[in-house]
């Protein structure tokens, strides 16, 4: 559903993979990953990997990330990809 809806972006996507893909989202190798089941201890890590690479990391709302965000995770290579995607989910 996620990642069809955001199929024509540029790039590679990745729904699911927790940790990989995110790592792949901070290396450039993709532009954007989505999860829907991930825990605060699967995604509080990937914060600063994702933000410290200048990707945006987030609820699929746009919130930051805490500790009682849910289960709903999306990160894009930077903010521009990121209000896109959101948009694109919303």
């Amino acid at each position: 559903m996620a990642l069809n809806a955001c199929a024509y972006l540029r790039g590679g996507a990745s729904m699911g993979g927790s940790c990989m893909a995110y790592g792949r989202v901070a290396d450039g190798s993709i532009d954007i990953s989505i999860d829907g089941g991930l825990d605060p201890y699967d995604y509080c890590a990937l914060v600063p990997v994702v933000t410290g690479a200048g990707g945006c990391i987030t609820d699929w709302q746009g919130r930051p990330l805490t500790l009682t965000s849910g289960n709903l995770c999306l990160a894009a290579a930077n903010e521009a990809l990121h209000r896109q995607v959101l948009e694109t989910l919303n």
